[in-house]
């Protein structure tokens, strides 16, 4: 699967135990036939939410480690550009900076889309997942 960064797809595939097809989704479904099952099936995702969680929190501090870096480039080019304005004057020294701002603004949300996409996906995984215990709560009361 396209646009998930440094391994974050298995680490979601392994906490799942299941694989993303070729669409990207992932099939989703658990069966328990009794009370037992339905308790221990809810434990089990308690804990894949946790582990879950984890990895959405590795993928904010990657995120938080690219801006940083695009905040050190971008002091830089506020910095630069003095060659520029006294060979081309003060305007043209500020098209230049405001060009590299630019630049580097697209090739910071670029480099974070991949992240995003990892977050949004463990974000309806776990809508799911909640959607499922709420299943699980259902059936042990109906069957109790």
């Amino acid at each position: 699967m396209a646009d998930i960064p440094n391994g974050y797809q298995e680490k979601i595939e392994n906490i799942l135990g299941a694989s993303f097809d070729r669409q990207g989704r992932l099939d989703l479904s658990f069966e328990y036939d009794t009370v037992d099952e339905a308790k221990q099936l809810k434990k089990k995702m308690i804990l894949m939410q946790k582990q879950l969680r984890s990895v959405k929190k590795e993928a904010n501090m990657d995120m938080k480690l690219i801006r940083s870096k695009y905040q050190q480039e971008r002091a830089k080019v506020a910095d630069s550009g003095f060659f520029t304005g006294l060979f081309a004057g003060k305007k043209a020294a500020g098209r230049v900076r405001q060009t590299k701002r630019q630049d580097l603004a697209m090739r910071q949300k670029n480099e974070l889309a991949p992240y995003e996409n990892v977050k949004s996906i463990i974000d309806s995984i776990l809508l799911e997942m909640d959607r499922i215990k709420m299943e699980t709560d259902t059936f042990v009361l109906e069957e109790s």
